[in-house]
């Protein structure tokens, strides 16, 4: 049965990821060259000036804007409580310490987060303040008559009430004066829409998405490492100007981007199917080791996922891989060559390391797919993947009688598959 809750509760957790990164671009590099953003620290979002001033967001998502917020919903008191919490447990230095709630639905009108509006024209901290004296002292009150008459229902709120009201008046109207409610934000897919806004001054316009991708595979891999290591390291505008600098690069139009060089690292040869299996009986034929045969696995799957992206994506013709795929085969034929002529072949030992030369020879080749400069230091994986890719359509092969010996061995497998069936 589907579960409505589930899914909202899903969208907020995402929600917050994707809006922080929305805040650190948005940011002006001159005013924020020293920003760092925090995920789930001290509050939802911590976000840190080069003065040491905090920014803390506690941001409530709505799936097509559903609920209120309202002087007593539990949004609004439930952020308050941890305001509190914070603040009583001197977590927070509340004089250096701005504290946004954002909301994907609209503040009711004259209502407490009407009055702690970013609105000049709307905001009223001292209403504010009074207003939520008032309704925290009568949740206080209903506590203790509730404590004396069990007919009396605990409310929702209760003990966010009963948080705010425990600091003193001091504390409480300190923390409403540095209290920003910003309402009717944008909802999920807008804000993924505003960074590709962003975005579309770095890349060419058919290209925004696929930028996109890349950019926010990066920061939910810093987010989700961050969250699984709790190391609480924060997330740099630096870092992020760097990164989006490093990706601007692989979008030029000499260049192509490296998507795949830490992915995938769980396929194994059971994930490839009997036709992709050809690379790996020619790594059997020069007897590499297992590891090796690992690696190849790796590099055949990465280099087939990523000519598939280009070409999926428009960044590369097939015109253009196969004259690729033609410069390789000359190289492979050079090294082949030459080392032919340097040996004397009389047994099948010879040939066996006469095959493994050429392999490993031809895989510390540096033949990048383009002429740009990010592919002179990363993503080799695509060059020795390709090679592998010829070797499993016996474009190219190790052993010196590869083709032969792979004849064989079809034909004696094609025989015990009749034995089987009879």
């Amino acid at each position: 049965m589907f579960d409505s809750s589930a899914q909202s509760s899903m969208l907020g957790y995402f929600y917050q990821p994707f809006f922080a990164l929305q805040i650190l671009m948005s940011k002006d590099i001159e005013e924020c060259d020293n920003a760092q953003i925090y995920i789930e620290n001290i509050d939802d979002i911590d976000f840190q000036m080069g003065n040491n001033h905090l920014t803390l967001y506690q941001n409530k998502h709505h799936i097509n804007r559903q609920g209120s917020i309202s002087d007593k919903s539990e949004d609004l008191w439930k952020t308050l409580r941890i305001w509190s919490e914070r603040i009583k447990n001197n977590e927070i230095d509340i004089n250096n310490t701005t504290f946004i709630l954002t909301t994907t639905v609209e503040a009711s009108t004259d209502s407490i987060a009407s009055k702690l509006s970013i609105d000049k024209n709307l905001r009223n901290t001292q209403q504010a303040l009074e207003e939520l004296i008032k309704i925290s002292g009568e949740g206080v009150e209903n506590k203790n008559k509730r404590l004396l008459d069990e007919n009396i229902r605990k409310h929702v709120n209760e003990d966010y009430y009963v948080s705010f009201d425990s600091l003193d008046l001091q504390l409480k109207t300190k923390l409403v004066q540095n209290i920003y409610i910003l309402d009717n934000q944008p909802e999920i897919e807008n804000v993924q829409n505003n960074i590709k806004q962003i975005l579309r001054f770095s890349v060419r316009r058919e290209q925004i998405n696929y930028f996109y991708e890349k950019l926010v595979g990066w920061w939910f891999s810093k987010v989700i490492n961050n969250l699984k290591e709790n190391n609480n390291i924060p997330i740099t505008y630096s870092e992020l100007h760097e990164k989006i600098s490093d990706i601007s690069d692989e979008f030029k139009k000499d260049s192509l981007p490296i998507d795949y060089e830490f992915d995938f690292g769980d396929v194994t040869v059971e994930y490839l199917s009997p036709e992709q299996k050809n690379f790996i009986k020619q790594l059997h034929l020069i007897l590499v080791n297992d590891n090796e045969i690992a690696n190849a696995v790796l590099d055949y799957y990465r280099a087939y996922m990523q000519r598939s992206k280009w070409i999926t994506e428009g960044k590369l013709y097939i015109n253009d891989l196969s004259q690729y795929e033609q410069r390789l085969i000359r190289e492979w034929e050079q090294v082949k060559s030459k080392l032919e002529n340097t040996r004397t072949i009389s047994s099948e030992s010879d040939k066996i390391n006469l095959g493994k030369d050429i392999y490993f020879q031809v895989g510390d080749l540096k033949l990048p797919i383009c002429s740009s400069g990010i592919h002179s230091n990363r993503g080799f994986y695509i060059m020795r993947g390709s090679y592998h890719i010829l070797s499993n359509s016996l474009r190219i092969g190790w052993h010196p009688e590869y083709i032969q010996k792979l004849s064989i061995n079809e034909k004696q497998e094609e025989g015990l598959d009749m034995e089987v069936e009879s």
